[in-house]
């Protein structure tokens, strides 16, 4: 889908950043509505729906938690049961393609170093032990079909935080699944880097994001045009 403003139609581009969310700020935050305002220049607004952003996205590329999100987007459809009821209902939540940053896609597999277990308990409100049910729930690995989004995934092979073994397993489901996928190690690389790295990945995603964003746009505006 397309936003039309002013007879010109937009491709957006959503970056999901990182950090951790906390079990009591998804209470409080991700259940209500939240929007994302764009002037256009002409008097009107755009309005995004932040957590279910129906109004819509064509591509969301995420960092860390924000990866974990991404994947959410790109792989949940209507019948998994978290759409919400904040309006928009008649516009799709689905996606034309994913970049994923270093972020986690199963939270079960307790590959996660012991120091580090805390910021799945704040998120989750518990342990894997106590709330299985829920890592469960929260992992992208348990919302892939084959009708999801195309998928990059961008991760360092030393990331002391999210193991690069999350990606490798991520290209591996989307593969099975006979979902477009691509899997870009950063070889030595932590959870994060820069230099020339940095701008290498970056023009990896931007044609990744060109091929899937670009190619659809070409082919909605020659549907548009035939009717």
């Amino acid at each position: 889908m397309r936003l039309a403003v002013g007879g010109i139609g937009l491709l957006l581009a959503l970056v999901v950043v990182g950090g951790v969310v906390r079990a009591d700020a998804v209470a409080k935050d991700l259940v209500v509505d939240k929007d994302i305002v764009f002037g256009t220049g002409d008097g009107q607004e755009l309005k995004l729906d932040l957590y279910r952003p129906k109004s819509h996205v064509d591509d969301p590329m995420g960092l860390s938690a924000g990866g974990h999100l991404s994947m959410m987007l790109g792989f949940m459809d209507p019948k998994d049961g978290l759409e919400g009821d904040g309006g928009h209902a008649d516009q799709k939540s689905q996606v034309q393609c994913v970049v994923n940053y270093f972020g986690p896609f199963n939270m079960t597999l307790r590959d996660w170093d012991p120091k580090d277990e805390h910021l799945l308990v704040d998120f989750l409100n518990g342990t894997i032990d106590d709330k299985k049910d829920e890592y469960l729930r929260a992992s992208p690995s348990n919302y892939v079909d084959s009708d999801d989004a195309p998928t990059m995934s961008i991760h360092g092979t030393k990331d002391p935080l999210v193991p690069f073994g999350q990606a490798v397993l991520a290209d591996k489901v989307c593969r099975e699944h006979g979902i477009e996928t691509e899997l870009v190690p950063v070889e030595g690389a932590g959870h994060g880097w820069w230099g020339p790295e940095l701008q290498r990945t970056q023009k990896m995603a931007i044609e990744f994001l060109d091929k899937h964003l670009k190619g659809s746009a070409e082919r909605g505006s020659e549907s548009a045009s035939k009717n």
